[in-house]
């Protein structure tokens, strides 16, 4: 993979899952979720469940997750397409987050 197709692939997940945690913040009257993204850096913090680090590990090429529920992962280009594998995105993050909907 090309430098650029992995600054592309990443940034694409990376906003993506963003755009999702957003959404559930933005529609959570409890005001359970806050998300920063800044830089290369993802984070999503949940009241009473940690906080959610995501970030670009562009010399490995790889989208690093640190979890307090799972502990950390790395996923490489090819691990990307188990984010959309056999649930939404959104179902995931939220899975991987702790949170119900």
């Amino acid at each position: 993979m090309s430098l650029q197709q992995f600054h592309t692939l990443s940034e694409r997940v990376l906003e993506g899952i963003e755009n999702v945690a957003e959404e559930f913040a933005d529609a959570d009257p409890d005001e359970r979720v806050e998300v920063e993204f800044s830089g290369d850096v993802l984070e999503i913090s949940v009241r009473g469940g940690g906080t959610f680090v995501l970030n670009k590990q562009t010399p490995n090429r790889q989208v690093w997750l640190s979890s307090p529920v799972t502990g950390p992962q790395r996923y490489n280009s090819v691990s990307y397409t188990h984010l959309r594998a056999h649930e939404t995105r959104e179902d995931r993050v939220w899975r991987r987050v702790g949170v119900k909907k």
